[in-house]
């Protein structure tokens, strides 16, 4: 099961909403060593050029699909009490990072689904959020620790408030440059 919930699920997207975009369209204007084939689609600036150019990034790292949708992590799996023995309970934590284009509800019924169709490929009962508690038998159940964040809200990239951000920022280095 972990293995399943931790894969990439949806194909990479990039969209108005992600900081991601404003990230590559800025190194686009200003960065003379950003590839010309990639401004070029950001330039396009349809839906379609902007999936091409996710798809893209997506398989160039890691690190780059991760900017590109929701992620997973297993943090914690606790099972068993001794050696040779398979546990009777196995419990584990998954943390997830919504993308700015998705929410928890979102992530919670991807969750449930990937967990049901397994449950039921093994027999097993399945519990979702908020389901109640059926437990009894060999299950598989799933719920929320703690209160869920949705996520944050897109910071502007324009405005009175970054104008007086990035004039802080032009001072700062510019004396930085000076007294070196």
């Amino acid at each position: 099961m972990l293995p399943t919930l931790s894969q990439p699920r949806l194909t990479p997207q990039l969209t108005t909403a992600s900081p991601y975009l404003t990230t590559l369209t800025c190194a686009a204007e200003h960065a003379p060593s950003f590839p010309k084939h990639l401004a070029h689609q950001l330039n396009v600036g349809t839906k379609r050029a902007l999936n091409k150019l996710a798809r893209f990034l997506a398989k160039t790292s890691d690190f780059q699909r991760a900017m590109l949708g929701t992620t997973t992590a297993v943090d914690v799996i606790n099972g068993g009490v001794k050696v040779n023995a398979l546990p009777e309970v196995v419990t584990s934590l998954v943390n997830f990072r919504i993308d700015f284009d998705e929410s928890i509800a979102f992530a919670q019924e991807h969750v449930e689904t990937i967990l049901a169709k397994i449950a039921k490929k093994h027999d097993l009962s399945f519990i979702g959020f908020g389901s109640g508690s059926k437990e009894g038998g060999r299950f598989v159940k799933v719920e929320q620790l703690g209160e869920a964040l949705e996520p944050a809200p897109r910071t502007p990239s324009e405005g009175p408030i970054w104008e007086l951000f990035a004039g802080t920022v032009k001072y700062v280095v510019s004396s930085l440059k000076m007294a070196c």
